[in-house]
């Protein structure tokens, strides 16, 4: 995230009035769901007028596509984190879906922001988040031979956004253990135990 303080103080205002409807929107839609909130709701808890809120983001999908963009560098930054570790390859793919999973559960409003971003997997987007998602399984596999690896990666990009999904829809679902039992299984299954 950026540092602020070091910015023009236009600047600086501008981020810090698009983080609070940011951080509203994540609130209303956590407590509303998304098609119950309203762009009127977002700007009364982000204490900006409705004006305001159209010159930053002009419809809800604009929102969406924010907040998705941020989860999506948040998730690209923690996998690649963990592809620069010394760990072996099985022991990397484990940490990384574990730290993920922490993440995850530090914040319970995420669990309303996945079904969010399933709005954002359309056609276009869609294809650009996957493939996305996938460099960054790449670079975390990175020392597995080729052509193994882009299947290794495949395999835990799919494995990795089915078990965050059925984690939105069950509330009692043990995420933690779910995505360390996959990476477990994965790395067992290819073969690429120490």
């Amino acid at each position: 995230m950026k540092d602020i303080s070091v910015m023009p103080r236009r600047a600086a205002n501008k981020l810090r009035i698009r983080n609070a409807l940011l951080r509203a929107a994540i609130k209303q839609f956590a407590e509303n769901g998304v098609t119950q909130t309203t762009m009127d709701e977002i700007a009364q808890v982000a204490s900006v007028g409705r004006a305001t809120l159209f010159k930053y983001f002009p419809s809800r999908s604009d929102i969406i596509t924010a907040i998705t963009q941020i989860m999506d560098d948040r998730l690209s930054e923690l996998i690649e984190s963990h592809a620069e570790s010394d760990l072996h390859v099985a022991d990397r793919v484990v940490a990384m879906f574990r730290a993920s999973s922490r993440e995850m559960e530090k914040h319970p409003e995420l669990r309303h922001i996945v079904g969010v971003s399933e709005q954002s997997w359309g056609e276009g987007m869609s294809a650009q988040r996957f493939s996305r998602l996938k460099q960054s399984f790449l670079k975390l596999v990175h020392d597995v031979p080729q052509p193994e690896r882009r299947t290794v990666a495949d395999v835990l990009t799919g494995t990795y956004i089915g078990i965050v999904h059925d984690w939105r829809f069950e509330p009692e679902f043990p995420l933690e253990q779910r995505l360390e039992a996959a990476a477990r299984f994965v790395v067992r299954s290819i073969d690429l135990q120490p």
